[in-house]
């Protein structure tokens, strides 16, 4: 059995059914309903309860590898919502998952995870690149803040990587489903602000949107 950590990146209910096709490959056929329905004893599956992970999420992973098994599967979904202490906690098994374990993460922000986990999993797209990319990262991020769930971990991440141009159509997108906004983003969409620079648009746009 496979012993590296699998990146499945595309949308939520497809990352679903390929976690499970692929968990199925090694289960009994009479048990692939268990498989379907996450009901399996070998199987651990682990959705965020909130907008974002927090700690005590992922003890029960922690307390799972301590036993020694032939097989088990761990699936953590929507791994973009792993927090910075999460995701570090998650390195050292991801990079060498136990004997007789197999990780799966899934996620359709992958721009959103530490650069670290990336780098020890085998990434696995189910869709084309561009329909998954960094300007609905952001847009993601944008409606996050509105909601009072600024997330500067997230934010920095996205920074290394986004263009000027992803930034622009991000927040135009924004402002066409969100109307309102457009008082509070209109001194970014009307002037030039720092070409080249990023990290200045992007903070620019969200002191616009902290505003009280």
């Amino acid at each position: 059995m496979s012993n590296v950590t699998r990146l499945l990146i595309g949308f939520d209910k497809d990352c679903q059914l390929e976690a499970k096709k692929y968990i199925k490959t090694f289960i009994d056929k009479k048990e692939h309903k268990l498989i379907d329905s996450v009901q399996h004893p070998n199987l651990l599956w682990i959705t965020p309860k909130g907008e974002s992970y927090v700690n005590d999420d992922l003890e029960i992973v922690f307390e799972q590898i301590k036993y020694v098994r032939e097989s088990f599967f761990v699936v953590i979904e929507k791994a973009e919502k792993l927090n910075e202490h999460g995701s570090n906690k998650l390195l050292k098994t991801n990079e060498e998952p136990p004997s007789g374990y197999q990780f799966i993460l899934t996620t359709k922000e992958p721009a959103l995870l530490l650069p670290t986990v990336r780098s020890r999993c085998i990434e696995i797209y189910l869709e084309e690149k561009q329909k998954l990319n960094l300007t609905n990262s952001l847009e993601q991020l944008l409606l996050e803040t509105q909601s009072n769930q600024f997330n500067a971990y997230k934010l920095t991440q996205l920074e290394k990587s986004i263009t000027n141009e992803e930034i622009y159509q991000a927040v135009y997108n924004l402002i066409k489903k969100e109307p309102k906004l457009y008082p509070k983003l209109k001194y970014y969409m009307e002037n030039n602000i720092m070409p080249g620079s990023t990290k200045i648009a992007l903070k620019t746009i969200y002191a616009s949107l902290l505003e009280l």
